[in-house]
């Protein structure tokens, strides 16, 4: 039996451009900035899952009906994707076990990077205390700064540099093109460059 696939990629193409065209802003306003975190989050959360989706179905050996997997496989959070890939898949590090080691730690930068998206949807305050001559923010507010928002970048950029790390040393069928055209779809962070 033959058998196609096709899958959207709006989701992530959109978003990216929201990024990019916020981040040639000279100065974002707190909207521009929540907008920024919301998409940033978007592009991570769809190319993930995609990403993950994408490798499980080409491991599966059954032949049940693939969007009947791929809804059991969606039903997986992407962080839980992510760290079931970094611990299940075989790979061949050779002697760049210790940069294995190193983006290992992409489990945590993902759990933490998701923490800005959680509190802005979930409704945390954007505040500000003022007492006297004294004003504190909440931190969801906090968030709201370039340098929050250069933090965000960077975490990003280095969860998907881990990733594609990983992709390069999987040891599977999957082809170096298979691994780049992965890596192009799904990983790239080029819209980052400013």
């Amino acid at each position: 039996m033959v058998q196609a696939r096709t899958e959207s990629v709006y989701l992530i193409q959109s978003n990216k451009e929201k990024c990019k065209e916020l981040l040639q802003k000279n100065d974002l306003d707190e909207n521009d900035m929540i907008n920024f975190y919301i998409s940033l989050h978007i592009v991570m959360e769809v190319s993930l899952n995609a990403l993950l989706r994408n490798l499980s179905l080409m491991q599966i050996q059954k032949t049940i009906n693939t969007l009947e997997i791929a809804k059991n496989i969606d039903k997986i959070n992407f962080i839980d994707k992510m760290v079931l890939f970094i611990y299940n898949y075989r790979y061949k590090f050779g002697s760049d076990l210790y940069l294995a080691d190193e983006y290992h730690s992409i489990i945590g930068k993902l759990r933490n990077f998701c923490e800005a998206r959680n509190k802005l949807l979930h409704g945390h305050s954007i505040a500000i205390l003022y007492v006297s001559d004294d004003t504190e923010h909440s931190e969801t507010k906090e968030l709201l700064s370039q340098s929050k928002i250069n933090e965000q970048v960077n975490k990003f950029k280095y969860i998907f540099k881990g990733l594609r790390f990983y992709i390069d040393h999987i040891d599977s069928s999957i082809t170096e093109s298979g691994k780049d055209s992965f890596k192009r779809e799904y990983l790239d962070d080029s819209f980052l460059a400013l």
